[in-house]
Order: C-alpha cells, then structure tokens, then sequence
C-alpha cells in the first residue's frame, strides 16, 4: 500500500468520509442505529481509524493524572500508558476470537472502524472535567462525573457491538460488561503494582 493511496490527495481522510464518519459519530452518540451505517469499510478505513485512539491516549493521561494524587507523575503515566494499551489489546483480541467464534468476521472491521471514530465524541465528553480540573475544581467534585463518563462509555460500546456485528443485544451487552472486567482487572494490577513496588 503505496503513501498515495493510504493519504488520498494529501491528506489522511476526504472531505465525504470525515463529514460521514462525523455525522455517523453524533448520531451513535444519540443511539442513532443509522449511524453505525455510514462508516465505510476496508484496509485503509481500519488503518486511519487508529488515529483517534492515539490521540485520546495523551488526553485520557491527563486526566488520569489530575485524579491522581501521591505518586510521581511518571511513574503514573507509565503505568496508566501500559493499562490502557493493553486492556485495547486485550478487547479487540476478544471481539476477534467472539467474531470467529459466531461467524461474524465480515462485520470485524466494521466494528473497529466505529469504535475507533467514536474516541471523538467520548473525548466530547470527558473535555468538560478537563477543563474544571484545569482551573482548580477540587478532583471529589469531578468523580462523580468521572465514573458516569465511564459507565456510559460501555453503555455506547454495547450499543456499537450490537449493531456492526450484527448480534443481539445480550450479546453485545456481555461483551461491553466484559470489557469493563477486563479494564477493571488492569486497574487493579497497576495498583497492586504501584503499591507493591513504588513508595510513595
């Protein structure tokens, strides 16, 4: 796959696939079955796609990093750097084997095309406890708000499950739920991990 031919006319995406796959972002985040519909498939779609993760990575550190008080900064970028990277992994690994499980590997690149788009509009969500964090909100006043943000992310990605795979809700339910013990597992290992071995 030649530089041409991944960038389009010098640019990453075309002017009809960002305004489709921005306009298919919005109407998922109004739980719009429509939405799921709009993102175009291919090699190239996933590949551009991983954009949006990477660059939710930094702002979600961030964030973190407000929330959290007595460790070295480093040591809690590091550390939140390998949780996230690999609880991704270990989600899209599991869509993987579901998806050839039930024989749905046609619908694979569907669903990591949308769920990677839809970094965006959880970024929407998460930017207005950035911004209280920023000015000095005191971190109590924003948890709650942080733990609604998280909830509601796993509601939208039981939503995208059910509709790019094509599978009933149950399952896509179960799928969102398992992500959510998979996230809290690498939680609780990256606090065992900090408390264990670093000194606060």
């Amino acid at each position: 796959m030649g530089f041409k031919s991944f960038y389009g006319q010098g640019s990453m995406f075309s002017k009809h696939e960002l305004q489709q796959n921005l306009l298919g972002t919005f109407e998922i985040s109004l739980f719009m079955r429509s939405g799921v519909e709009r993102f175009e498939v291919g090699v190239d779609q996933v590949l551009r796609s991983f954009l949006w993760p990477l660059v939710a990575l930094p702002i979600a550190l961030i964030v973190t990093l407000f929330l959290s008080e007595g460790y070295s900064p480093w040591l809690l970028l590091i550390l939140h750097s390998v949780r996230i990277l690999l609880t991704y992994a270990l989600s899209l690994i599991l869509v993987f084997f579901f998806c050839k499980r039930v024989n749905r590997m046609e619908f694979l690149y569907k669903y990591i095309i949308v769920q990677n788009w839809f970094e965006l509009a959880l970024l929407a969500l998460i930017a207005p406890m950035l911004v209280c964090l920023s000015i000095g909100m005191p971190v109590e006043q924003v948890e709650n708000y942080a733990v609604f943000i998280t909830v509601l992310s796993y509601v939208y990605c039981g939503f995208i499950l059910t509709y790019s795979l094509r599978i009933p809700w149950e399952m896509g339910g179960f799928i969102a739920v398992s992500f959510m013990f998979i996230d809290e597992t690498a939680f609780d290992v990256l606090k065992f991990v900090r408390d264990t071995l670093f000194v606060t």
